[in-house]
């Protein structure tokens, strides 16, 4: 994922709290006001255990990130539903 944007460091309680981990929380958290977000395609996402890791609940999809970047034109539960058959053929 590449983001293009401004960056503020903040140390705010509330947004920390979102990021808690084991009972630990970070000391800051990176807020990112976003001007261009550019996406690697699925398969990196994939072969990087995106989805797989055990603080993984809660991420978006490649369906919903590519819907959200589209304003729906992309991606959505059609395009998660059919992944699995489409990296089946070509993932590797």
């Amino acid at each position: 994922m590449r983001i293009n944007g401004i960056a503020r460091l903040t140390d705010d309680s509330k947004l920390r709290a979102q990021f808690e981990r084991k009972n630990i929380l970070p000391a800051t958290v990176i807020v990112i006001k976003i001007a261009e977000i550019y996406s690697q395609c699925g398969r990196a996402f994939m072969r990087a255990g995106t989805w797989s890791r055990d603080d993984a609940e809660g991420l978006p999809t490649v369906g919903e990130i590519l819907a959200e970047m589209t304003d729906g034109e992309v991606g959505g539960l059609a395009y998660d539903a059919e992944w699995g058959g489409r990296a089946a053929k070509t993932m590797w």
